[in-house]
């Protein structure tokens, strides 16, 4: 049965081949890359759309770090979509803040931090918005980011093609090893930097890793599993698949033990 050219397009779009999904993210990525050199130009315009103040460039965010290390380690600060805010990484830490938060993609070799394909910048990497700036911290901290304080928790979201995007990211994190938590022929080292990876998770490769420079999100079902604390130094999951309360009234007596046993099954993991 013949097909007309606007059925074989339709067809294309309804199934997209591998190849046509790389090309999409290439056209993405040099539209930004445009958008970004435009804006360049125009550093208040800039600025203002970015909700960065005028007076730090895009292009050496991570020169211009001064950040308040001195400021009280936070244990339980989670800075969530931390590069949604005025001033990626400076402005958790200068509130004390102990776990950052990244979405990354993998574009052309380059880890990039964005929630949304639409939202890429070449400037915004993840070595130059965090890794060099921690790095510059460590260096006045004698290797450390909060001085006399815990490891940082750099959570990296995997957001698409999770096998390369980890291949990619240990390699970035070489270069930063004497900064980095790792795991050396199943002995471990806890260091100024703690990654763990969130998001499309390539656990094997994770897992299989020698030096291993990151652990792994974990799920609520992993607890039952005998994977180390090392490996598996954090849990989570989606609330609303395992509990009905929603915020609005008490929670029930059943919910709450349901979540205080997953508590301290957790705690007991370590």
């Amino acid at each position: 049965m013949a097909h007309s050219e606007q059925d074989r397009e339709q067809q294309i779009m309804k199934h997209p081949s591998p190849s046509c999904i790389q090309q999409l993210q290439k056209i993405l990525f040099l539209t930004a890359c445009s958008v970004a050199a435009a804006y360049s130009l125009l550093p208040g315009i800039a600025a203002a759309d970015a909700q960065i103040p005028a007076t730090e460039s895009l292009q050496t965010t991570h020169v211009a770090v001064k950040s308040n290390t001195g400021a009280t380690p936070l244990l339980n600060a989670h800075a969530h979509n931390d590069y949604l805010h005025q001033r990626p990484l400076l402005d958790a830490m200068s509130y004390g803040f102990t776990s950052i938060e990244a979405d990354v993609f993998l574009i052309d070799g380059q880890l990039l931090v964005a929630h949304t394909m639409l939202e890429l910048s070449p400037m915004r990497s993840l070595e130059e918005l965090y890794l060099k700036p921690l790095a510059d911290m460590a260096a006045r901290n004698n290797g450390q980011i909060y001085k006399d304080g815990p490891t940082l928790t750099l959570l990296i979201d995997i957001k698409m093609d999770g096998k390369a995007a980890f291949a990619a990211l240990d390699q970035l994190l070489a270069k930063y090893d004497p900064l980095i938590s790792q795991s050396i022929d199943g002995n471990y080292t806890q260091r100024a930097i703690t990654v763990i990876i969130s998001g499309d998770r390539p656990v094997k490769e994770i897992e299989q890793s020698n030096p291993r420079r990151a652990g792994i999100d974990g799920r609520l079902s992993d607890l039952e599993s005998d994977l180390s604390h090392d490996l598996l130094p954090l849990i989570s999951d989606k609330w609303t698949s395992h509990f009905r309360f929603r915020g609005d009234g008490n929670m029930s007596p059943a919910e709450q033990q349901k979540l205080k046993d997953i508590v301290e099954k957790t705690h007991a993991k370590g």
